[in-house]
Formats: structure tokens, C-alpha cells, sequence
């Protein structure tokens, strides 16, 4: 889901000028999140859902993220 990597950044790490504000990176996460045919993996879906968005970009970039 790469898709979501400039969002999460946005919101992690702080919106910059050439990628997505952080209205529009919450706003679509929870499209995203939200929308059956994306086919997020359930954990992903649940932190977005949750919105623990540290956790959901640590498990993108493969970090194990544990409850």
C-alpha cells in the first residue's frame, strides 16, 4: 500500500510543501481505510481505523509493529 506512504509522512512527520496537506492526508487515510475493495491487510486497516498512523507507517515500512 504505497499509496499511503505520503499521507502517513504528512501526518507523522509533518506535511512539506511539495506532498499532500494535512487535511487532505487524513481525509483520504480515512477513505482509504473505509473502502472494502482497497484490500488492506486487517492489522493496517486497524491502525488506520484506530488512527495510530506512527504504528500503520512502521508496519508499512516493516518494522514489526506489535500490539
Amino acid at each position: 500500500m504505497k499509496i499511503l506512504l505520503p499521507y502517513l509522512k504528512a501526518v507523522v512527520e509533518g506535511a512539506v510543501p511539495e506532498g499532500p496537506t494535512l487535511r487532505d492526508s487524513l481525509n483520504e487515510m480515512d477513505r482509504i481505510s473505509k473502502d472494502p475493495n482497497m484490500g488492506l491487510d486487517p492489522k493496517l486497516r486497524h491502525y488506520l481505523q484506530m488512527r495510530s498512523y506512527s504504528k500503520a507507517l512502521d508496519w508499512l515500512n516493516g518494522n514489526g509493529v506489535e500490539k
